[in-house]
């Protein structure tokens, strides 16, 4: 019975791709109820209502848009013995400030990683973020990866 229901949601969504877009993209079907997850399909973000419920769209790969917004966002930065978690926290509101296409940017940490956070100096010219978050898990002992859902993920080694 699952298996129909995902054939019917498929065959309902393939009208709609040919319609809503000329890219497509990977997404999964999320049930706003329940939380369970469908797909993956192809389409573009927003909502769709299937026989009366509605499912929200979810890329499933971020990275490459992520990817770009660091590379793309130049700052002036000066940081004189910061808590690491602080300078972090600027990063993320000067990201969203500054990105004149207003791509969604978040930066995630495990708080219990954040107590062991140390205060560091750096000052640097026309950086991109990249190389700001490059620089700041250099100097403190952490790392950074982009996960697939587009967030920045901080963790200490």
């Amino acid at each position: 019975m699952k298996i129909t229901r995902l054939l019917s949601l498929a065959a309902v969504l393939g009208l709609s791709i040919a319609a809503l877009s000329l890219r497509a993209d990977e997404f999964m079907l999320k049930d706003k109820e329940t939380g369970k997850s469908y797909g993956p399909f192809k389409f573009a973000d927003g909502v769709v209502n299937i026989h009366g419920k509605e499912y929200e769209v979810i890329k499933t790969d971020r990275t490459d848009e992520t990817r770009l917004k660091l590379k793309d966002i130049r700052m002036d930065l000066v940081y004189h013995n910061v808590l690491t978690k602080d300078i972090l926290l600027d990063l993320d509101k000067k990201a969203n400030a500054l990105d004149p296409l207003k791509r969604s940017f978040k930066l995630a940490y495990t708080p219990s990683d954040m107590d062991k956070t140390s205060r560091v100096s750096m000052e640097m010219k026309n950086a991109t973020l990249e190389d700001a978050m490059n620089r700041l898990c250099e100097i403190s002992g952490m790392t950074w990866r982009v996960k697939v859902d587009g967030t920045v993920e901080v963790t200490y080694k």
